[in-house]
Parts: structure tokens; sequence; C-alpha cells
């Protein structure tokens, strides 16, 4: 695993693993839009989701942020319901999707009994935990029903990945500079292991996500990221016809299963 020092300014808002950065980051968020759902519905994670779980299997979505996942699980037949650790944000959840479940806790101590859901799906949260995500892992085992799924991304650790955050990010310097943790980089194999250690059957372990500008030319992605439209078309131009090489995944997807 890589483990990522990031210091306040460059992507300040997300430059810190608090609840309020978090809250923060997502509060602009209107809900569901209809970019997003056609988004959704070509995401590789969908794709996993219908495969390992049926509809109607009560689904968690553990670090939810602004609930569009859960919204659009329930509208394709799930029940979909939603945790994260920011209170403000669930309180605007519960206020304007007052129709679905939502939870305000940890996942490291997630406010559900034993044994609960048929399905959980994580985007990109358990490698928060500096102390690594084998207790995250663990919580799911636990609320999980004996073979529920568990389906769960984080960053890629990869030649591309390291580049790309030691060119915007620089460790030695962030860190001297009092830069704090953010995230941990974890290879295919190592995520694998982590969920085999905590009694899962891992039935998928593979990179996803194909190119993005920031992997592929991370220099570029610095100066381009506040651009607007500019930067989101360089982005999807990169996503098109960039380089398809695995190592320019930037996300590691497993799929496991309670046993």
């Amino acid at each position: 695993m890589y483990k990522e020092f990031r210091s306040t300014g460059f992507l300040e808002t997300i430059s810190n693993t608090s609840p309020e950065a978090w809250g923060e980051h997502f509060k602009q968020s209107k809900g569901l839009s209809r970019y997003q759902k056609m988004a959704f519905t070509l995401d590789e994670r969908w794709k996993w989701i219908r495969s390992y779980l049926p509809k109607k299997s009560r689904i968690l979505d553990a670090g939810c942020g602004a609930g569009e996942w859960v919204d659009f699980l329930n509208i394709n037949g799930y029940q979909a319901e939603g945790l994260d650790y920011s209170k403000d944000l669930i309180n605007k959840l519960k206020e304007h999707k007052p129709q679905y479940h939502w939870y305000n806790g940890n996942i490291l101590d997630i406010p559900i009994e034993n044994n609960e859901f048929d399905g959980i799906i994580s985007w990109g949260v358990i490698e928060h935990d500096e102390k690594g995500p084998l207790e995250a892992i663990k919580e799911f085992h636990r609320i999980l029903k004996n073979g529920g799924m568990a389906i769960v991304t984080v960053p890629h650790d990869c030649k591309a990945t390291r580049k790309a955050s030691e060119m915007m990010f620089p460790q030695k310097k962030v860190k001297d500079s009092g830069g704090h943790f953010f995230q941990y980089y974890i290879e295919v194999g190592e995520l694998k292991k982590l969920f085999e250690d905590c009694g899962f059957k891992v039935h998928l372990s593979k990179s996803i996500g194909g190119p993005s500008l920031a992997l592929v030319s991370p220099g570029i992605y610095k100066k381009v990221l506040n651009w607007g439209p500019i930067f989101r078309m360089m982005n999807l131009l990169v996503k098109l016809i960039g380089p398809r090489s695995k190592e320019y995944d930037h996300n590691i997807l497993c799929v496991a299963e309670k046993i």
C-alpha cells in the first residue's frame, strides 16, 4: 500500500478526511441528476451490483456522500440505505429524501445490528483510515447476512497513481509542511487478501476505471483543474482515446461474499 499525505490548499475541500471537509465537498449536490443516471447506468460498478445482488436486496451505501447511489439503486428496484459520518449531509438527506433510511455514523462502528444487509457498496472510503482498511472490512462482514455481498472500490496502487501523487502532492514536502494522512493506494492482491483475512470469499478483484487526465498527465491536470468545461472536455478525451493499459486504471474493485 502507498500512503499519501496532503496539505490544505490544492483540492482544499477534500485534502483532509474529516466529516466537516467531506460535508463541505458534497453540500452543493442537488441529488441524482439526469447525467448521473446515465453515467451510473454505464458504470462498471452497476454491472457487478446487478450480477451479484438480485432486485429487492437490502443494500447499504457505506460512505454515501450526497446519496446519489442510494437514489439510483432504489429507482432500479433495490432497497438501498445510506451511511455517512457527516451529520450535516445526513440531516440534509433526511430532509430532502425522507422516503429512504439514512444513518449518521462511522464505517469503523456502523450503528446497525449484526447480519442485517444483503449487500454493501462503498466507493473510495475504506482507504481513508490511517490504521488501514481492515477494521472497516470487519464491520462490513458483521452487518452482512451470511452469503451477503460487499462491493468495494479503492484507489489503485500502481506506477501511474504514485507518479501523479508525487507530482501533485510531493510527499516529503507535504509532510515537512505539516500535511497529514489522506489515503492509501492499494494493489489488487492486497485488497483481495484483506477481504479474505476478514472471512470473505473473494469472487472478483481487479483494476477498473480506465485512464484519466490525472494519471496520464498529472502536470496538465493540476493546471486545468479549475477550468470548468475545458477540464471536463480534456478529461473525457483522455477517457475515450487515452492508453488502455491496466496501469492507468485508477480504481480497484473487489466483490466479496460473507462466508
